[in-house]
């Protein structure tokens, strides 16, 4: 079995190659050596190779395959989080990667909840 590290030097090499070809059957040949390795979530938020297939998923050749590729992939995906809280409450948190950013409508809330706790302090 190869190494992670392998894997992911791999990975690499075949997300360039997808990215500088226009070759139908390279394409193909680029995303079943894909599908014949084994990527971890790891591998995937390292390499954005997920973003890179996902792109072909319309290719006249290629796309079932990316297709395929990327719902596997998803499944790698964690879906939400366990945290406990200090009175020992399980709750759920959802699960933030490096590409998960937080709404513009959350952030305009967030700095409006911010205001009004300085203009809330400035009063007492």
């Amino acid at each position: 079995m190869a190494s992670s590290s392998d894997v992911v030097k791999k990975v690499a090499r075949y997300k360039l190659q997808l990215t500088d070809t226009a070759e139908s059957a390279t394409v193909v040949k680029i995303l079943q050596k894909l599908k014949d390795l084994d990527i971890t979530f790891d591998i995937l938020a390292e390499t954005g190779i997920g973003k890179a297939v996902n792109a072909f998923r319309r290719h006249k050749q290629g796309g079932e395959l990316a297709k395929s590729l990327v719902r596997g992939w998803k499944d790698l995906v964690p879906k939400e989080s366990t945290s406990h809280t200090e009175n020992g409450i399980c709750e759920s948190l959802p699960v933030r990667t490096h590409q998960m950013r937080p709404s513009s409508k959350q952030v305009v809330k967030k700095l409006i909840q911010r205001n009004n706790a300085r203009e809330n302090k400035d009063l007492e």
